[in-house]
């Protein structure tokens, strides 16, 4: 298994998990704040607005955080301060204290979501980004929708305290599963492996033979 391989397979494995968990935090947040505590649309509005104060400040910092800490840190990180969000969200009957909570829920999605981008572009080779920016968006983004009818069913069901404390867990399960793996110490991928060099002969692959498609994946990755 090769380097980008060796990283981006458990960072596949894990995101997809994670991905089942946050596309149904929204509905949590919703539905603590309208059904347990008996907030109008205008308080959800303002959480919501205070929570983009997270995606500022993430952005403010990625870049730093990530050259100084490396991936591993700023990722596994990342996974912990949304597990801690969620549960807090679903625990606290503090407005201020959620609202919080929602901000560090999306520091954590930002600084994850940073971090994650920028290593698959630095390991993978360009001709082949195109198709792994496609191939890893496709299988993490599939589970996103399935989680989300999962723990809006769980949470009308069971409430939204249990529900939240167990994403918790998850996250904190799927942090400790990324100590296990590669994305423990890595840093930085390194520049991306060069496209083996074109031989003489019949067989050798020209220009014509490159996935151009890699190029305007990097645009959009």
């Amino acid at each position: 298994m090769g380097p980008p391989a060796r990283l981006l397979r458990p960072l596949t494995v894990l995101l997809t998990l994670l991905t089942f968990l946050t596309m149904g935090a929204t509905d949590l947040l919703v539905f603590r704040l309208r059904e347990d505590l008996g907030r109008d649309a205008a308080v959800v509005g303002l959480v919501v607005a205070v929570s983009g104060l997270g995606v500022v400040a993430a952005s403010a910092c990625a870049a730093r955080l990530r050259r100084a800490l490396g991936f591993g840190p700023c990722w596994l990180g990342a996974v912990v301060l949304i597990g801690a969000a969620v549960a807090v969200t679903g625990t606290s009957a503090s407005l201020p204290v959620i609202a919080a909570a929602a901000a560090v829920f999306m520091f954590g999605m930002t600084l994850g979501g940073v971090s994650s981008m920028t290593l698959r572009q630095e390991v993978t080779p360009e001709p082949l980004l195109g198709r792994v920016t496609s191939a890893f968006w496709t299988v993490h983004n599939a589970a996103g929708p399935i989680g989300a009818a999962v723990l809006t069913l769980c949470a009308g069901r069971w409430g939204v305290t249990p529900v939240s404390l167990a994403g918790g867990v998850f996250c904190l399960l799927i942090a400790a599963a990324g100590l296990l793996t590669p994305l423990r110490s890595a840093r930085s991928g390194g520049p991306p492996a060069p496209p083996a060099a074109a031989g003489p002969g019949p067989g050798a692959a020209g220009p014509a033979g490159a996935d151009t498609g890699g190029v305007g994946g990097a645009k959009q990755a």
